[in-house]
């Protein structure tokens, strides 16, 4: 898996953030966090940690699909 660009998760106590990161290093082709307007207003304020999450998620894949990544490797 050497050429496989590698998905880097990183986790507070209250969010989340994602990075995609360029299989060579040094490059981040995507990333989301639960800190963007876009997840805030996709979520309640009820919701909980993993409904941010999956929210995250949601939104990386897609970015990833813009690019034409259909694949990477957990780090």
């Amino acid at each position: 898996e050497k050429n496989t660009a590698r998905l880097c998760i990183i986790r507070s106590a209250r969010h989340i953030s994602v990075q995609v990161i360029a299989p060579q290093g040094g490059q981040i082709l995507a990333s989301a966090s639960s800190l963007e307007k876009v997840i805030r207003d996709a979520t309640k304020s009820g919701d909980t940690k993993t409904d941010r999450a999956k929210e995250v998620g949601k939104l990386l894949a897609e970015r990833l699909k813009q690019i034409g990544l259909e694949s990477v490797a957990s780090d």
